[in-house]
Formats: structure tokens, sequence, C-alpha cells
């Protein structure tokens, strides 16, 4: 699966259970290794970086998730089609608490 096709399923995913999501149209002017996905819903926010099934997170892309990450207000995931089960359970949980690993 390409990253635009789990794109496109992510997508459907934050509208099916009623989050508010961002992600910049077109990178070229954002920082570099920005993730892809953040979505707000409650007290969540979630940020998403998402590969295809051969992509490869950069060196830019893990400093970013690491310094979201170190907030401890942001829940972070990096997720491959294959973590599709998990990008359900990520989006359909109302606490971080509540995700099932897949």
């Amino acid at each position: 699966m390409t990253e635009h096709d789990f794109d496109s399923q992510i997508r459907s995913l934050i509208s099916l259970y009623g989050w508010m999501g961002y992600r910049t149209w077109i990178s070229i002017h954002s920082p570099k290794g920005f993730v892809d996905w953040f979505c707000v819903r409650g007290d969540r926010l979630v940020a998403l970086e998402l590969k295809g099934d051969k992509g490869k997170l950069t060196d830019d892309q893990v400093i970013c998730l690491e310094l979201l990450r170190l907030t401890r207000k942001i829940e972070t995931y990096a997720l491959w089609p294959e973590d599709s089960d998990l990008a359900v359970s990520i989006l359909r949980a109302d606490t971080h608490d509540e995700i099932e690993e897949a």
C-alpha cells in the first residue's frame, strides 16, 4: 500500500471517529520532518507520521516525533499499513489507556 492510500484510510478513520484532523497540504514550506497529521478530540492530541509499505522514518521525522512525545501532552505514533488495526484502536479510543496494541 502506498503512503497516499494509507493516508486516505487514516483520513476516513479521523472523520469516522469524530476527530478534527490537520494535515499540511504541501509541505515544501513546512519544517523538515514534521508529522503528517495532528488530530484533536476531547482532551487528546495525537500526532501521526504515516509511511507506505516500504517507507522509512527519516532522522528529522524521528526527532520531531520524540520532541512532540517529550511534551507528555501529545500522543505520537509512526504507522505503516500493517498497523491499520492499531490506527483504528488509537482513533476509536477515548483515552490513551484504552488503546489495544495490535
